[in-house]
């Protein structure tokens, strides 16, 4: 059974990465391009760095009782040893990718922290050559996780804070996604595995849970994320409850003091995080004020999806200002306007709303005529819905002008 579900979360997990390559490929804006192959090369090799650790079990002598499996892993063989230390590397490699485009983006940590992951991976490499040095590699393999994943908390947590309000509810899904995938991997580790105190059935089924949390940004309807506190309220919750309840069973069955530490951080580390995204989002949503001097080269998690409404506001600056309204980046010489309602879009979103729903995003025309409009079905309803509520407020106002007069 234990292997099933495996096959099944590889499965997911490569999936999950190709959705992620063709979004990007339809993505036209080099930025976010570069950050959706980032995030697909990641599911590839972590799936690759899974199917080694998978294989890894294979030359391990023991026996199953239930779900549980009792293994002696102080006597392996070198193929054991070579798929283990393969598996581990390409771990950390798959954390360097995202950790670069993330940088490329963001260019204030002045690559720290890709070349600090390269180096650890360096030093992973050096002392996997000898099993002399196997304890030192365990704890590399340890540290580096620690490092990895918490770089991993701090980049959702950026893309979140410098997002717009209604972008911000993909970051609360990305951070459990997040949570599920790191706590597979600690419940996998071989030392815990050893214990045969957990399940074998539970890590692979943390992977499929968050293999399948990664994809929902990608394929859900825009206005699903539009309550960004609801979200955050509630994965909050579920991420603390989960991480406090591990805590507490480490505990309790005497796991090795390393895990208990560092799940100990994770939770500190949870709750600071989530508790101050929580409270800016509760500052701005009673900001209803279009902040002009942000830098839209942060605005990360407008990539996954369009925002759920565009005010008169943000049309009339687009307008006045001549940046387009979808990046707000100024305009250059080749440039879009929408031939119904005058709006301004660059020649790179223009391109990629064309791949995407092909809509203008203030009067719904297409982009290019060859190609069908494809648009969400709630987006559709709320516009028919408001089309009715503005003949309705046009009808009373008539009405009511009629009996003064």
């Amino acid at each position: 059974m234990e292997r099933f579900l495996w096959g099944i979360g590889l499965s997911i997990l490569v999936i999950c990465a190709i959705f992620y390559i063709n979004k990007g490929k339809n993505n036209e804006k080099f930025k976010d391009k570069i950050l959706f192959y980032g995030f697909s090369f990641f599911f590839i090799i972590l799936a690759l760095s899974r199917f080694l650790e998978f294989i890894c079990d294979f030359y391990i002598i023991g026996t199953f009782r239930g779900f549980s499996f009792y293994g002696n892993y102080n006597t392996v063989n070198s193929l054991y040893g070579f798929f283990y230390k393969s598996s581990e590397i390409f771990f950390q490699v798959s954390f360097l990718l995202i950790f670069l485009t993330f940088e490329i983006n963001i260019k204030k940590t002045k690559y720290l922290i890709t070349l600090t992951q390269c180096l650890l991976i360096l030093f992973t490499i050096i002392f996997s050559l000898t099993s002399e040095t196997f304890y030192i590699f365990n704890i590399l393999v340890i540290f580096t996780f620690i490092y990895s994943s918490t770089v991993m908390l701090f980049i959702f947590f950026s893309f979140t804070r410098t997002s717009r309000l209604e972008y911000k509810a993909i970051g609360a899904v990305l951070i459990l996604s997040a949570v599920f995938f790191a706590m597979a991997e600690i419940l996998a580790y071989w030392e815990i595995k050893q214990l045969g105190i957990i399940p074998l059935i539970l890590p692979p089924l943390m992977y499929i849970f968050g293999s399948l949390i990664g994809i929902l940004p990608l394929k859900s309807d825009p206005e699903r994320f539009s309550n960004a506190i609801w979200y955050w309220d509630i994965i909050t919750a579920i991420n603390i409850i989960v991480v406090i309840l591990l805590e507490i069973y480490f505990i309790i069955v005497k796991f090795p003091l390393v895990f208990i530490i560092g799940l100990l951080w994770y939770i500190i580390l949870i709750v600071f995080l989530q508790g101050y995204i929580i409270k800016d989002i509760q500052s701005k949503a009673h900001d209803t004020r279009i902040i002009d001097d942000q830098d839209e080269n942060l605005d990360v998690l407008g990539m996954f999806t369009r925002p759920q409404k565009v005010t008169e506001e943000e049309v009339s600056v687009s307008k006045e200002k001549k940046i387009c309204l979808i990046c707000k980046g100024k305009l250059e010489r080749s440039i879009y306007i929408c031939p119904e309602c005058n709006t301004f879009y660059c020649q790179n979103c223009a391109n990629t709303m064309c791949n995407l729903e092909n809509a203008c995003w203030v009067c719904e025309i297409p982009f290019d005529e060859s190609k069908p409009v494809n648009l969400p079905k709630k987006h559709k309803e709320r516009i028919k819905i408001e089309e009715e509520e503005t003949e309705n407020r046009k009808y009373k106002k008539n009405h009511k002008s009629h009996k003064i007069k």
